[in-house]
């Protein structure tokens, strides 16, 4: 897997402007974001949706690698202001659901658009929510199947959504929505990895997806030996 990045070996260059992080930051739990950077001298930033109106931006630390995004660096500068945008558009965080993740972000403001399709976004469609939005889809969704193991996941989701804070009445609306579906996490990087152009959901992305889901489940187990 020479195109995922670990921050332990290196760090993204002044010339990386984009790029996805994807790693364990906690035993079984994957997870995906952006990382961004605003201007050439500035500090690498990673935007990730952790949880319900959680949006955070952080400095990303070693429990993530990152894949660059093969993308003129006129584009890739345009969907990092635009990871940007949407950070100051939505200063309450984003919600979670298991919408699709298309035209999701206002235009001008790049607020959360909400609506009866649109209840949230997982780690992994705001991902390509975002690249969406910035004219430089990832992945074409329509082609991903609902497989049973994802709606376990999804049961397991609801119930730490029962379990926190979360309003009964979005766990309400989430679980009726018609257009409950799931990108995980290793697949947007498969995709990350193979753009352009963007990847459709077939023997490539699985097999992709299964390296990178391999190595970070090494990289994780040898950080837990280490420690």
């Amino acid at each position: 897997m020479d195109r995922l990045n670990s921050l332990q070996v290196m760090s993204p260059s002044a010339g990386v402007f984009i790029a996805v992080a994807v790693g364990f930051p906690q035993p079984e739990q994957r997870h995906i974001g952006m990382v961004y950077r605003a201007q050439e001298t500035a500090v690498p930033r990673f935007l990730h949706l952790a949880w319900h109106f959680d949006l955070r931006d952080e400095e990303l630390d070693d429990r993530y690698f990152w894949i660059e995004v093969n993308i003129h660096e006129k584009r890739a500068r345009q969907v990092a202001a635009q990871c940007r945008q949407v950070l100051l558009g939505n200063p309450d965080g984003l919600p979670y659901a298991f919408s699709y993740p298309n035209k999701c972000f206002d235009s001008v403001t790049g607020a959360f658009l909400f609506g009866p399709t649109k209840l949230g976004l997982t780690c992994a469609t705001f991902v390509l929510a975002v690249f969406e939005s910035s004219g430089f889809p990832l992945a074409r969704v329509n082609t991903w199947p609902d497989r049973p193991e994802d709606e376990v996941w999804r049961q397991h989701v609801i119930d730490l959504m029962t379990k926190s804070n979360v309003p009964q009445q979005h766990i309400d609306q989430v679980k009726s929505a018609k257009a409950a579906f799931r990108v995980r996490p290793e697949e947007v990087a498969a995709a990350a990895i193979l753009a352009p152009p963007e990847a459709a959901f077939d023997a490539v992305v699985v097999d992709l997806a299964k390296k990178v889901l391999d190595a970070l489940t090494a990289a994780s187990s040898a950080r837990t030996v280490t420690h």
